[in-house]
């Protein structure tokens, strides 16, 4: 069991991430090192379930914010959500199998990169550029690529755009 100290030092951690992720996103970018700092015995699924166990209040409340206010289509929705959690599923046991040995450093260069690439694209996310124009929708679904080089995504409702990727 922690000490107090520590345990107010992750939930200040955790109230702080909070704030981030509803502000900007990318709370997990605190809470993570301040998980592997203050709990040096957690293995990395600990640490990982830990942060994502607070995250997950956050999401539904940001989640039933969003169905309230901006109700979107479902027939998308729960496709993507339920691609979300076999995502999360396959991440989660992918992490179970990394040992300390390997995560901690890997967390290290990890957050080098993003907070690199953060500072560098300031402007990113300025811009939205918003495709759903109230239509129907489906999923669409990678075809590889065919012996002309181009790739098609296909829909419910057959191909519904076509491109060439760079070799």
């Amino acid at each position: 069991m922690p000490d107090l100290e520590v345990v107010l030092l992750l939930c200040a951690a955790a109230l702080l991430a909070g704030w981030v992720d509803a502000v900007v996103g990318g709370g997990g970018l605190i809470q993570i090192p301040a998980l592997l700092l203050l709990l040096p015995s957690a293995t990395p699924a600990q640490v990982l379930a830990t942060n994502k166990l607070s995250s997950v209040f956050g999401t539904a409340v940001a989640a039933r914010m969003y169905l309230r206010e901006v109700r979107p289509d479902m027939r998308t929705a729960l496709p993507m959500a339920g691609s979300a959690a076999l995502g999360s599923a396959a991440g989660a046991a992918c992490a179970s199998l990394l040992t300390e040995a390997l995560f901690r450093p890997l967390v290290l260069v990890l957050l080098i990169l993003v907070g690199t690439y953060t500072f560098r694209r300031p402007a990113l996310g300025d811009v939205q550029d918003l495709r759903f124009t109230g239509g129907r929708t489906s999923l669409p679904l990678l075809v590889p690529r065919s012996p002309s080089g181009s790739t098609t995504a296909y829909s419910a409702l057959g191909p519904a755009h076509s491109w060439s990727l760079p070799s």
